[in-house]
């Protein structure tokens, strides 16, 4: 083995040392952007900058470049570059459009990296004079980082958040200390590996964990993210899965320049992620089998077994095969029964209907519910075999037992019917179809066509969870329920208030009446936890306790403004707009109400 000390050991680090030099004196490095996507708006999110060597740069990729940059200790200059060049590229954009800014463990945990970084964005300005807000930047860290890194890295926490600065974990599933890092450093963002997106689409095993991931996030105020999409199968599975925000070739390759989104891959996104929140907030008694089916494969009862497995090759996204004699179904078989029966001589030439046993027929409208009762009629014998769905006469496809199951109890599970002590989001919808339905209608009373209607939530709702934990999040959620029964419930007449999920409620009274009640509600949350938001988090990790404070938006005349709820919740998107406007220009740092006027109808103003 050669000596390291040796001259010929060092002529290779000499030369990466000297090429990474050039390569940062020349500038011969250009940042490239690649789309996130959200997907429940099938538009652009954000960008994450990736960093390309220059052709004649004698680096033949990123991997290469930053290697020879951590060997030959040029990271921090390398990545002080990139950081430059990337943040200017974002004074550009669309002020609500975020960037990922890549950064090593070992850059991050320097004492100069955050210093450095607020010099940059302040230095950072576009040519008409426009600065680089800091919540628009997300600060991504490997979760490959080593653990020497790890122990400086969360030193630089608190500034951050102080900044509102977004920490995202990148590669989440590879390290083998995701969780407790996740715990450390109570990020806002976690972007799943690209491993396990891989046929996620057929996978079971990776879609639990994605499944878990999902709803760990959504009680601790976690933003996922999945990186690495490369087909519709993958996307399909996963916003079925209830990951919000996507990135991969699917939806944008890096372009020097922000790319934009395939307007019909971002429709299709948009209404695939309507149906299924749909689908969540369905009952079993509404949701029907039609969304689980899959497609089949008609064969005639004298076909072999052999002779429906050749047509399944032929088809791979088919389900089974379902018997028909040309006027009804006869029997049905998944996939893998066809396959096995191939395996057996005895079976494998033999007719496919001596291995089947009674179908199962249901009709495309069926709900979830009457299915299952179908389903427990069966003979035990008879439990594995799919239910074959029909839309009249003609044959959908087959739905197997797992998927019905699954799909029940995943709606079974969201059917608590209320939290915090109040109805849930569709005993709202209901209600307000049902005023939207009288206001319409002649003889209209006046509390239908007039009243009021408020949605209130959490500001910054998820950097209290990141920073404190799901459970202390919820304390404060709670608190604001508590509020909203006695300030709103027991004070208004005839007033009601749902929860819409998380820390969004929704209120509704006769018009005229939630003005003041509001404006208590607002007072007495701030002075209830004044400078005390949360418990302190250990004293392993100060972070400086954000403040919790709430949003309420008032919409007076609601129901006569509106055709169906859908608009009400537009009306809800376009305050919140204007309220994080009156954020990001600092006119505020207590709770707000904000009334909206501009759309009521002129009966609405005068009687006002």
């Amino acid at each position: 083995m050669p000596d390291p000390d040796t001259q010929t050991a060092d002529v290779p680090a000499t030369s990466d040392a000297s090429r990474v030099r050039r390569l940062i004196a020349d500038g011969a490095i250009r940042a490239v952007f690649q789309p996130i996507v959200d997907l429940s708006r099938g538009e652009i999110f954000a960008y994450e900058v990736l960093s390309r060597p220059d052709l004649d740069s004698g680096f033949d990729s990123p991997a290469d470049l930053f290697r020879a940059a951590q060997e030959t200790g040029q990271l921090w200059e390398l990545e002080s570059v990139t950081r430059r060049i990337s943040l200017q590229a974002a004074t550009k954009w669309p002020a609500n459009v975020k960037l990922f800014l890549n950064c090593t463990p070992e850059v991050f945990g320097d004492p100069r990296f955050v210093p450095a970084l607020e010099h940059d964005i302040l230095a950072c300005t576009a040519d008409a004079g426009v600065t680089l807000p800091p919540e628009r930047l997300v600060i991504e860290i490997t979760e490959q980082a080593s653990e020497l890194a790890i122990e400086s890295l969360r030193h630089h926490l608190d500034r951050l958040r102080s900044l509102h600065i977004d920490l995202a974990i990148d590669d989440v599933g590879v390290g083998s200390s995701g969780l407790s890092r996740i715990m450390l450093f109570r990020p806002q963002w976690l972007k799943l590996d690209r491993g396990f997106l891989d046929q996620i689409d057929s996978d079971r095993l990776k879609q639990n964990m994605v499944r878990f991931l999902v709803h760990f996030a959504r009680l601790s105020g976690v933003k996922v993210l999945a990186e690495g999409i490369e087909t519709q199968d993958e996307l399909t599975a996963l916003i079925g899965l209830g990951v919000r925000y996507g990135q991969g070739y699917y939806l944008g390759r890096p372009a020097p320049r922000g790319e934009s989104i395939d307007p019909e891959v971002g429709a299709w996104a948009k209404t695939r992620w309507a149906k299924a929140a749909d689908q969540v907030g369905e009952s079993l008694h509404q949701a029907t089998v039609a969304r689980l089916c899959r497609p089949a494969t008609l064969v005639q009862p004298t076909s072999s077994s052999t002779d429906a497995a050749a047509m399944l090759d032929a088809e791979p996204t088919h389900a089974g095969v379902v018997v028909f004699d040309g006027r009804r179904v006869v029997a049905a078989m998944s996939r893998r029964t066809v396959i096995e029966l191939t395996r057996n001589p005895a079976t494998a030439e033999a007719s496919i209907l001596q291995a089947t046993s009674q179908v199962c027929v249901a009709p495309s409208d069926a709900t979830l519910a009457e299915a299952l009762h179908l389903l427990a009629a069966r003979p035990d014998n008879e439990l594995a075999s799919p239910i074959v769905i029909l839309d009249g006469a003609q044959v959908m496809g087959l739905v197997s037992v797992q998927e019905l199951l699954g799909a029940a109890a995943s709606l079974r599970s969201g059917e608590s019917g209320s939290r915090f002590g109040l109805p849930g989001r569709d005993e709202a919808e209901r209600r307000f179809a049902e005023l939207i339905d009288a206001a319409q209608s002649p003889g209209v009373s006046h509390f239908a066509d007039h009243c009021d209607a408020a949605f209130v939530d959490i500001r910054r709702h998820s950097d209290l969870a990141g920073a404190f934990g799901g459970q202390e999040a919820d304390r404060i959620v709670s608190k604001l329920a508590d509020l909203i029964r006695t300030s709103i419930l027991q004070s208004v007449r005839a007033s009601s208030a749902w929860h819409l999920g998380g820390d969004r409620f929704l209120l509704c009274a006769p018009p005229g009446s939630l003005a003041q009640p509001l404006r208590r509600l607002v007072d007495r949350f701030d002075s209830t936890l004044h400078d005390r938001t949360c418990v302190q988090p250990p004293s392993a990790m100060p972070v400086s306790a954000p403040r919790a404070t709430i949003r309420a938006l008032l919409i007076p005349g609601a129901v006569g403004r509106v055709s169906c709820v859908s608009d009400l919740y537009l009306i809800e998107q376009q305050l919140r707009r204007r309220a994080r406007t009156m954020e990001h220009t600092g006119q505020t740092a207590r709770s707000l109400l904000i009334a909206d006027h501009r759309l009521q109808r002129p009966a609405a103003r005068l009687s006002a």
